[in-house]
Order: C-alpha cells, then sequence, then structure tokens
C-alpha cells in the first residue's frame, strides 16, 4: 500500500473511531504534503510545449525494438485504432492512434500514437495537437541508443539494476561500463514506476504492499527496461522538490 493509501485509510479510521481532532488534522496534513509532492513530480510525465514552434511533446516517447505497430506496449485491433493523418519520415508508414484514451495506470488515461519505429502517449487534452511535426521532433531528438546499463541506489539499497550489482561483483562486468546514480528518493522512483509503468503486474504489486521489500524492487529490475534518462529525470525532479 502506497503511503498516499495509507494515510487514507488512517483518517478514515480516525473518524470512524472519533478520535482526537489534533489527530486527524495532523493525518490530514501529511496527506496535503504528500499529495502535494507527487503532483510536482507528475509535473515532470506531462508534455511540454516548445515555445519557438508550439510544438507539444511528452515524455513518453517509445522506440520499438521490432518494427511494427505497437501502441506503448499494446497491440490494438484494427477497428480500435484511426490515422492520425500524416506518416512516420522515417518508417514511411502511417501513424495510427487509438480511437479512445487507454488506461495507463495511478488512474490516468492516455491516447496511443503509434508507427512502426515509435509510439507516443498523450494527454487526451494535447492528442490533437500531435502533427508531423511532432515526430519530426521525436525523431530528431532520438538518441542512437539509450544507456539501459544502469543501476539506482538509495537510502535503503539498491533501487533498480541487481542483476548489474551482482555482475560487477563476481567480476563479470566491469563498473566502468555502468552508470551509476546515487541517493534517488524512493518515493521519486516510485512515481516514475507508476506514470510510466502504472499497469504492470509488478508495479502494481508494489503500490498494494505495505512496505517495499528488496525482493519487489528485483523483480522491477529484471521486467521492466529503464534508461539513463529516466532516472535523471527523477533527480531533476526531487532537486525540484528541495528547492520549493
Amino acid at each position: 500500500m502506497s503511503e498516499r493509501s495509507r494515510l487514507t485509510v488512517a483518517i478514515k479510521d480516525a473518524r470512524r473511531k472519533r478520535l482526537g481532532r489534533e489527530h486527524v488534522a495532523e493525518l490530514e496534513e501529511r496527506l496535503a504534503r504528500v499529495n502535494a509532492r507527487t503532483e510536482r513530480l507528475n509535473e515532470y510525465f506531462k508534455p511540454a510545449v516548445r515555445e519557438e514552434t508550439g510544438t507539444v511533446v511528452h515524455s513518453v516517447c517509445m522506440e520499438h525494438s521490432v518494427l511494427r505497430y505497437d501502441f506503448a506496449g499494446r497491440e490494438l485491433a484494427e477497428s480500435y485504432t484511426r490515422s492520425a493523418g500524416f506518416k512516420c519520415p522515417a518508417c514511411g508508414k502511417t501513424v495510427m492512434r487509438s480511437k479512445v484514451p487507454m488506461e495507463v495506470g495511478a488512474g490516468k488515461r492516455h491516447v496511443a500514437f503509434s508507427c512502426h519505429c515509435l509510439s507516443l502517449l498523450m494527454e487526451p487534452t494535447y492528442a490533437a495537437r500531435v502533427r508531423i511535426s511532432t515526430w519530426q521532433e521525436m525523431l530528431a531528438g532520438r538518441p542512437e541508443k539509450q544507456n539501459t546499463n544502469i543501476i539506482v541506489l538509495g537510502d535503503n539499497g539498491v533501487l533498480y539494476g541487481h542483476e548489474l550489482v551482482r555482475d560487477i561483483a563476481e567480476g563479470r562486468k566491469d563498473a566502468e561500463d555502468v552508470t551509476i546514480f546515487r541517493d534517488v528518493q524512493l518515493a521519486a522512483f516510485q512515481a516514475l514506476l507508476w506514470v510510466r509503468y502504472g499497469d504492470h503486474e509488478c508495479v502494481r504489486a508494489l503500490d498494494e504492499s505495505d512496505e517495499v521489500t528488496p525482493e519487489q524492487l528485483e523483480r522491477i529490475s529484471a521486467e521492466i527496461i529503464l534508461a539513463a534518462a529516466d532516472i535523471e529525470l527523477v533527480l531533476a525532479a526531487q532537486e525540484a522538490e528541495l528547492r520549493n
């Protein structure tokens, strides 16, 4: 169970048991702080408008390892999609979009776009702005190869990259070939997982647990591929929260 869920349940129990107003007020204040922190973190995963072009580019853009229509990890029947009105400049395939927003976890619904080489998740409010210029910017900003050779360390140990840690310890991997991120807050790491992979079974299990265990984090490391850019985004969110 997440911190937000625990506090919500605690407030309901306190009111039901008619505990003191000061106790309830303290719980409500803590919940407000958690909600504010989560909202600030979520801001980093919303579309950004480039002032010079007005183009909206969402942070959830995925490059396909197999050239085919892939709506952010899901296959959609033709009857559930329609043309976005343009072709991808790279693969030449018509960009298709889901007819209705899709559940992406954490209570969020996004419109999914896909050609054969890229897919994009966009908030419904901004979906109508997706044009060929959006695709051109994504292609222009696409790195040749994302750095997924990463280890993420938090206050309580390894948050991500458990197999790499073992490989380094046992001499199968050189530490110089791995990017190591330190001082990543568990709450910020969870926010990334909720927003990006909230519909994944191992992320749902993490949110439903009373506490996060090393076994759960190791499962996430094994089943979800994160890149260095993802963790850099989390660290930027942490710094922004400290400034606020």
